[in-house]
């Protein structure tokens, strides 16, 4: 059997793992004394806004834009989010008449959620405000 070399890319990268090692001391601070965690599933969520499809108008991408840097997009998000909590089960049409925004806003902010993980959609019902068949609305945690 030939004894096989490490190349000089393979030390260098031995050599980082051993000082990222040392650098961390018992309290998991480094050596600048800044607190270091291993990161988790959930940090890597994604965080809501409100955004237009590549194939959309550049107007709506410009909408998008303002309604996140007014803030309207997030109060909207705060209120679908605490709408969703006191009453599990809704379809975002009635969420968005609970909540004093057109349809079309409501299930654009029940949307975003949903992709931050923070409301996931359950089960299709009738729903009682346009009358057609709609996926429910539930708190990511809630099991139905």
């Amino acid at each position: 059997m030939v004894p096989v070399e490490c190349f000089p890319s393979d030390r260098r990268s031995d050599d980082h793992r051993q000082r990222s090692r040392q650098s961390l001391n018992p309290a998991g601070h480094n050596q600048r004394g800044f607190f270091v965690s291993q990161k988790t599933l959930f940090d890597n969520s994604p965080k809501p806004a409100a955004r237009a499809r590549k194939s959309d108008p550049i107007t709506s991408v410009i909408a998008a834009e303002r309604v996140e840097r007014n803030g309207t997009a997030q109060s909207n998000r705060d209120a679908v989010r605490q709408c969703v909590q006191q009453q599990p089960g809704m379809t975002s049409a009635e969420i968005a008449r609970v909540i004093g925004v057109d349809r079309h806003e409501g299930g654009r902010r029940v949307s975003d959620l949903v992709k931050a993980m923070q409301v996931k959609y359950g089960q299709r019902r009738l729903c009682t405000v346009r009358g057609t068949s709609m996926q429910t609305v539930w708190p990511s945690g809630f099991n139905q």
